[in-house]
C-alpha cells in the first residue's frame, strides 16, 4: 500500500507509525520542509511539500490512501490528484464543514472522500 499522511500532529504521528507498522511505504504531506526529518524519525519513507507545485504534478496518482488529519477547514483539492484510481482520502481531523472540492478528478479517477 501508499499511503500518505497530511498533518504531523498527535493524529498524523499514530497514522505514519500504523501505516508503516502494517507494512505500507508512506509518505508525509506538508506544507513545511522543516517537518521532514521528524516524518523520518517516525518512520515515514517519503516527504511531499504540498506548497511545491511541481513535486505535487509528479506525485500524481501516487497514493491508494491518504490520511489527512488537519484539524482545521483546508482545501483538499490539491490532495484529490494524488490519489491513485480506486483511492481514498479519508478525514480524521478534520470538524465542521468543509468547502466543496472540486468533483471532476474524484469522478474519472473513481476516487472518493470519507
Amino acid at each position: 500500500s501508499r499511503v500518505g499522511v497530511v498533518g504531523m500532529g498527535g493524529l498524523g504521528h499514530m497514522a505514519i507509525k500504523l501505516a508503516v507498522g502494517l507494512g505500507a511505504h508512506v509518505t508525509v504531506i506538508s506544507t513545511s520542509p522543516k517537518k521532514e526529518q521528524s516524518a523520518k524519525d517516525l518512520g515515514a519513507h517519503a516527504f511531499l511539500v504540498s506548497k511545491d507545485e511541481e513535486a505535487m504534478t509528479t506525485a500524481g496518482s501516487a497514493f491508494d490512501l491518504i490520511i489527512d488529519t488537519v484539524p482545521v477547514n483546508h482545501d483538499l483539492n490539491p490532495y484529490i490528484p494524488l490519489l491513485d484510481n480506486d483511492a481514498t482520502l479519508v478525514l480524521v481531523g478534520q470538524i465542521g464543514p468543509i468547502e466543496g472540492p472540486n468533483t471532476a478528478p474524484m469522478i474519472f479517477g473513481r476516487r472518493r472522500i470519507a
